[in-house]
């Protein structure tokens, strides 16, 4: 599976290792905590540009995955370990 159109690639666009290596010890937020800082607006903002795809939030310190909708938005938030294990299989 290519890249996207638009989309680019090559060393100077991948983030250091130290970025996506995972924490053991990370803490676990509440999850109406996430939901209380997360704001839809540059979300909508892109799907206006992009309509189609998964609306993904990923964060250190989401425990376990979960989805919540706004309003038509349907949002799926899921932690930094899972999606890194998600990029490696690819």
């Amino acid at each position: 599976m290519g890249p996207e159109k638009g989309f680019r690639r090559g060393p100077q666009y991948s983030a250091p290792a130290a970025a996506v290596e995972p924490l053991a010890h990370a803490p676990t937020a509440d999850p109406n905590a996430i939901i209380l800082a997360f704001s839809d607006t540059n979300l909508r903002a892109f799907r206006k540009q992009h309509p189609e795809g998964e609306n993904v939030v990923v964060a250190q310190d989401v425990g376990r995955a979960f989805t919540r909708s706004f309003g038509d938005l349907r949002v799926r938030f899921e932690s930094l370990n899972a999606f890194a294990d998600a990029v490696e299989v690819m």
